[in-house]
């Protein structure tokens, strides 16, 4: 049954909730009722702003929502064509549910930013199936800023040099995280509006890490 469901999931056109929906507004009402605000306890380093991490979005809502017969099923699949989304299904106690689908489209292909990519859907699509609210929508700035800086200038060739410099006194993953976060494919596509903050981050992990960074 489960692999008949999952190929009808993942049609197009495929139904996104069951026929009955009123025990599951109505208990999701009350779960929401006692949903805490998920703390803003993840620092994001180059923003240098607090955001809500996935646990912190779970821990403010799970127990309400077990409270009223509720659950959370998040689930990665394929249309067959190579295509991977996430499925995120609100249940109901009754078999009520609704369901929210989304495309996994990481700006890299490498299996880091393939993980940091879901994960930051996962929190996403839960927070807004459940109706956690965050203190701190740091994400939400860094997005409109990404679109603010989509077409600025690129770096400098002193700029790139010594964002090198500071990526070899750091473990090899710190680079794809590096671009993960600036939505690009190699330092050379960076934009110059991001210098200064790329460049802040690394050097406070260098000193985090005692390998010594110029001021």
């Amino acid at each position: 049954m489960e692999v008949n469901e999952t190929k009808q999931e993942t049609k197009k056109g495929a139904p996104t909730s069951s026929e009955e929906l009123q025990d599951l507004f109505c208990a999701l009402a009350k779960a929401q009722e006692e949903m805490e605000v998920a703390k803003t306890d993840n620092v994001n380093p180059y923003y240098r702003s607090k955001y809500a991490d996935f646990n912190s979005v779970v821990k403010a809502s799970r127990k309400f929502l077990t409270k009223n017969g509720l659950s959370v099923i998040q689930r990665v699949l394929t249309n067959g064509e190579d295509k991977m989304y996430l499925f995120t299904r609100l249940c109901h106690s009754s078999g009520q549910w609704i369901e929210a689908k989304m495309p996994i489209n990481p700006p890299k292909s490498d299996i880091q930013s393939i993980g940091s990519y879901i994960t930051y859907l996962r929190r996403y699509n839960y927070a807004s199936i459940v109706g956690v609210a965050t203190s701190d929508d740091d994400d939400a700035e860094a997005a409109m800023q990404e679109a603010r800086e989509k077409n600025g200038k690129p770096l400098t060739e002193p700029q790139i040099s010594e964002l090198r410099m500071l990526l070899e006194k750091l473990e090899s993953e710190e680079e794809s995280r590096l671009l993960n976060w600036c939505q690009v494919d190699a330092i050379e596509a960076i934009p110059r509006s991001k210098f200064n903050a790329a460049k802040q981050a690394l050097v406070a992990k260098i000193r985090r890490n005692g390998n010594g960074a110029e001021k």
